[in-house]
C-alpha cells in the first residue's frame, strides 16, 4: 500500500513559504526605514490643494469643500506653512476646536473645527491631498497609454479638448470616459503633441470607469530629517500601508473589482524597476520595498491550501485514493507494488506552489532586465508588451520542460509534495516528451479546463496533457 500524504510531508514547503513571507516583509521594513533614516521623510514642497475628498471629512470640517483645487495653504491658525508636511502636521496637531485656515490664489479664509479623536484627525488629513501637475510618471506596458505613445515625463494639458492642470482633474476626466477614444494634449520637451487614445473600460465596485495605465508623477520633494527611532516607526507605517494596499488589490482582483490586465508581466516589473533605478538610489530602494511586500502577499496564497491538506488531507483527500488503490492496483504477480497515481487535489496544490515560484523568479528576472534596460540599453523595452508576453511564455515553458525532464522528474511544487512525472512504463521522460506535455497543458486549459479536470476521473489520474504526451504523475 502506498504511503499517504501525511501532514509532516507538507511541513517543509509550508515553512519555506512562511520564511519567504517573513523575509520579504522584513526586507521591505528595513528598506523603508533605511531610506527614511538616510534621506528623511519625503514631503511635497507645495502647499497647493490637489483635491478635497468630501467623503472623508469629519463633522465640523465641511467648509473645506468650498476650497477649490489649486488654492494654496498660507496659515493654519497662527502658524505659517511651507510644505505639504507642514499642512498635514498642522491639521493633525492643532488644538481641538475652531481654527481659521488662510489660503491664497484666491485669497480667502475658512473656519473649521479640529476633531478631538485621533481617528477623526487622521481622516481630516486624509481628506486633503497635495497638488501634483497633470502628467505621466510612468506607463504600464501594454496599456492604452503605452499603445497611444505616452512617455514618462509628458505633461498633460487637455483631455478631449478640456483643459486640465492637476493630476486629479486629469484622472477624473479619464475615469468618466470608459471605452471612449479621446485626444490627449501633452507637452514633451517643449513641444505640444496630440495623441489619440482609446480609454480602457474597467469595472470598479459595479461601475464602469476609464483607465489608461499611467502612474502619477512625483512632485517636487523636500526631505524632513527624523531621528532613527522615528524612522523605524515611519518604516513600519509604510510597510503596513503598502501591505494594506496590496491585500486590497488582491481582494479586488479576486472579486472582479479590477481587471487582470492590471497585473504586471516580467517586463512590466522590469520597466518599472528600470525607471526607479534611473531615478536614484532612494527611489529604487522604495520600489524594491514595494515589490517585496507584494511578493510576500503572493507567497501567502498557497499557505491556506497547505494548512487544509495538513488538517484534513489524510482523511478528505487521500482516503478514497487509498481505497481505490487497494482494490484496483494491489500487488502484481511478481510482488511489486504498482505506481501510486497522484490525484487531482495534491497536483492542484503543486501547481499553486509552482505559480508562486514562477512569479518570484519572474520578478527577479524583471528587475535585472529593467536595471539593464535603464542603465545600459534604455531603448530595449520600447516594445515591452510583446516582449512581456514572449518572455513570460519562454520562462514558463523552460521551467516546466526542463524540470520535468531533469533527474528529479519534477518541478519544485511536485518535489515539495513528493510527486514526479514518468512515461507510461515508469521511466524518466526526455526533453521532447516534456515539451509535448507542456504544450498539452495549453490545450487542457483552452478546453475550459476540462483537460485538467480529467485527472479526477481517469483510471490512472491522467489529464488530457498526460494522455497527449503519454505521461503519468506518480508519488515518488
Amino acid at each position: 500500500m502506498k504511503k499517504t500524504l501525511e501532514g509532516a510531508d507538507l511541513i517543509t514547503p509550508l515553512l519555506a513559504l512562511s520564511a519567504g513571507v517573513i523575509f520579504n516583509m522584513l526586507f521591505a521594513f528595513g528598506a523603508f526605514t533605511y531610506v527614511i533614516a538616510e534621506w528623511g521623510v519625503p514631503e511635497l514642497r507645495t502647499t497647493r490643494i490637489g483635491i478635497v475628498h468630501d467623503e472623508f471629512l469629519p463633522p465640523g470640517t465641511e467648509n473645506l469643500m468650498g476650497i477649490s483645487a489649486g488654492s494654496r495653504f498660507v496659515r493654519i491658525g497662527e502658524t505659517e506653512v511651507g510644505s505639504w508636511g507642514d499642512v498635514e502636521r498642522g491639521l493633525f496637531e492643532a488644538p481641538s476646536g475652531p481654527i481659521r485656515l488662510d489660503f491664497a490664489e484666491p485669497d480667502q479664509s475658512v473656519e473649521i473645527r479640529i476633531p478631538v479623536t485621533e481617528a477623526e484627525r487622521r481622516a481630516l488629513v486624509r481628506s486633503v491631498e497635495g497638488w501634483v501637475e497633470a502628467g505621466v510618471g510612468s506607463v504600464v506596458p501594454g496599456s492604452a497609454a503605452d499603445e497611444g505613445g505616452l512617455q514618462p515625463g509628458d505633461r498633460v494639458t487637455a483631455v478631449a479638448g478640456i483643459d486640465v492642470e492637476g493630476w486629479f482633474e486629469f484622472t477624473n476626466e479619464i475615469r468618466s470616459r470608459p471605452g471612449e477614444r479621446v485626444e490627449i494634449t501633452l507637452v514633451r520637451e517643449g513641444r505640444e503633441i496630440i495623441r489619440a487614445i482609446t480609454i480602457d473600460a474597467e469595472e470598479e465596485q459595479g461601475v464602469q470607469v476609464g483607465r489608461m495605465g499611467v502612474y502619477q508623477p512625483v512632485g517636487a520633494l523636500s526631505y524632513s530629517p527624523v531621528p532613527l527611532t522615528e524612522a523605524v516607526v515611519e518604516g513600519y507605517g509604510q510597510t503596513v500601508l503598502v501591505t494594506g494596499i496590496g491585500l486590497g488589490f488582491l481582494r479586488d482582483l479576486v472579486t472582479g473589482g479590477v481587471s487582470p490586465r492590471s497585473v504586471g508581466s516580467i517586463l512590466t516589473i522590469g520597466e518599472l524597476s528600470g525607471q526607479a533605478a534611473a531615478a536614484g538610489v532612494a527611489s529604487f530602494l522604495g520600489f524594491m520595498a514595494l515589490l517585496s511586500v507584494n511578493l510576500a502577499i503572493l507567497s501567502l496564497l498557497p499557505i491556506p491550501v497547505l494548512l487544509a491538506l495538513i488538517a484534513v488531507g489524510p482523511v478528505a483527500v487521500e482516503a478514497q485514493q487509498d481505497l481505490d488503490e487497494l482494490v484496483k492496483q494491489g500487488e502484481t504477480s511478481e510482488g511489486d507494488v504498482t505506481p501510486a497515481y497522484a490525484g487531482f487535489w495534491v497536483r492542484f496544490c503543486a501547481v499553486v506552489i509552482d505559480s508562486v515560484v514562477l512569479s518570484l523568479g519572474g520578478a527577479i528576472l524583471g528587475i535585472i532586465a529593467g536595471i539593464a534596460g535603464a542603465l545600459v540599453f534604455p531603448d530595449i523595452l520600447d516594445n515591452s508588451d510583446a516582449f512581456g508576453v514572449l518572455g513570460s511564455a519562454i520562462v514558463t515553458a523552460a521551467y516546466f520542460v526542463f524540470m520535468h525532464s531533469s533527474s528529479k522528474q519534477a518541478t519544485l511544487g511536485k518535489m515539495a509534495l513528493g510527486l514526479k512525472v514518468t512515461d507510461l512504463d515508469g521511466g524518466r521522460i526526455g526533453v521532447g516528451k516534456s515539451f509535448l506535455r507542456w504544450f498539452g497543458t495549453i490545450v487542457s486549459g483552452v478546453l475550459l479546463m476540462i483537460g485538467y479536470l480529467m485527472v479526477a476521473f481517469t483510471e490512472r489520474k491522467q489529464g488530457l496533457h498526460d494522455k497527449i504526451a503519454g505521461t503519468l504523475v506518480v508519488r515518488n
